[in-house]
């Protein structure tokens, strides 16, 4: 219950604008694996109250990264035109340059990574505004 007062609070916070984030690396991921076999998760780096970079990436049961899978990326960027370590760039150079997860663009092909992405970064960046060092689950 704690815990959840908390995270309410810096949500209320952060709509204001008035939050500080605390520096380190602040993880979320979904809770669950996709029907692929996949779960995405996001490792945010603060320094100086400012996000630095962000990991943005799928992980399997085996522990192999979708963004390493060569096959697949071949295969994707057939069909979508981006790959997912393009995506990886894309989404952390924009969320490090605007420091907003809110204020990044759209990406051809990639909708439904970008909302993932900006749903993790959201729940990351109040983890570190709150000093919640625990991943943080979520329900993507």
């Amino acid at each position: 219950m704690k815990k959840m007062l908390i995270l309410i609070g810096a949500l209320c916070i952060t709509s204001l604008g008035f939050a500080k984030m605390n520096d380190g690396v602040f993880k979320s991921e979904a809770k669950d694996f996709d029907k692929r076999g996949w779960k995405v998760f996001l490792d945010l780096t603060v320094k100086d109250g400012k996000i630095e970079s962000a990991n943005f990436d799928y992980i399997n049961k085996d522990g192999k990264l979708k963004s390493e899978d060569v096959e697949y990326n071949k295969k994707y960027k057939e069909i979508s035109k981006i790959d997912v370590p393009e995506l990886k760039e894309i989404f952390s150079e924009e969320l490090v340059e605007k420091q907003n997860p809110e204020a990044i663009d759209s990406v051809a092909g990639a909708t439904q990574s970008l909302v993932q992405f900006k749903k993790l970064s959201k729940e990351a960046i109040i983890a570190s505004e709150s000093g919640v060092k625990e991943t943080v689950k979520v329900d993507l």
